[in-house]
């Protein structure tokens, strides 16, 4: 059931950029999907460990240090690696539900709540790109760095939930797009 969910994934992505998969492709994307394991495991390094270094280290590059006093690498990889538990909760609860539903789409998006919406619309495509434990998570990050650069909380947070909305909303837009919906 795995690498259905996974070859279901695929083809889903492909389809949401406008790409056909003809039968070549497809017996492609089979064979790849027998490698699940591998592909999960990789995308576990990259969403988890990879995702807050990475993450960290442009949080520290954008924001200014107050001026009592210098914030280090290490305490912004803490605030970012203890607001990373929601993603990994995101995980745990979701799989599940994942698994019953036979896709790897996620269910932690608005999209799930409104599935009478055509997926291919261009209102699902974007309510499908924004993930509510996402949104979660980045308001407990906003908090963390409001409090470690001394900022206004509701502040940072309207600023990081306002971008996170932005960038779904402009992901949703160009799958529509490209996937020949709008």
């Amino acid at each position: 059931m795995g690498q259905l969910a996974l070859l279901d994934r695929w083809e889903r992505m492909g389809a949401a950029v406008g790409q056909t998969v003809d039968d070549q492709q497809y017996v492609a994307l089979v064979e790849a999907s027998r490698h699940g394991v591998l592909y999960a495991t990789v995308m576990a390094l990259v969403t988890g460990p990879l995702l807050t270094v990475g993450l960290s280290a442009l949080v520290l590059a954008v924001f200014r240090p107050p001026t009592s006093g210098a914030v280090t690498y290490r305490q912004v990889l803490a605030i970012v690696g203890h607001a990373g538990v929601i993603l990994a909760l995101r995980q745990v609860i979701g799989a599940p539900l994942t698994y019953t539903r036979e896709t790897l789409s996620s269910p932690m998006t608005l999209g799930a709540v409104f599935p009478m919406l055509d997926e291919s619309s261009p209102v699902a495509r974007v309510l499908a790109a924004v993930d509510l434990f996402v949104i979660w998570w980045v308001i407990v990050l906003a908090i963390g760095v409001s409090v470690l650069y001394r900022k206004r909380a509701r502040r940072v947070a309207c600023a990081f939930v306002g971008a996170y909305v932005t960038l779904s909303i402009t992901m949703g837009i160009i799958t529509a797009i490209v996937g020949g919906t709008a």
